[in-house]
């Protein structure tokens, strides 16, 4: 349960950080954070999201995710 929390705050937490930070950030900043994220999907994103997707399959939006979830469940 504690982990599942530390998982919510810092979720929201990085949702609060990245709206303020798109008021501040160049458009080439931008495009660099979104390419960034892009290939951290593609390599099945972060540990801590896997793990939450572990206990919380349904939580599956993206492609990738919902491959991890079949995986897993194999």
């Amino acid at each position: 349960m504690f982990e599942e929390l530390k998982f919510r705050f810092n979720y929201y937490w990085m949702d609060i950080e990245m709206w303020w930070d798109d008021l501040w950030m160049s458009d080439e900043e931008k495009v660099e954070i979104k390419e960034s994220l892009r290939k951290r999907r593609k390599s099945g994103g972060c540990s801590m999201w896997r793990e939450y997707l572990k206990e919380h399959p349904e939580a599956a939006k993206h492609d990738w995710e919902k491959e991890f979830v079949k995986e897993i469940n194999k």
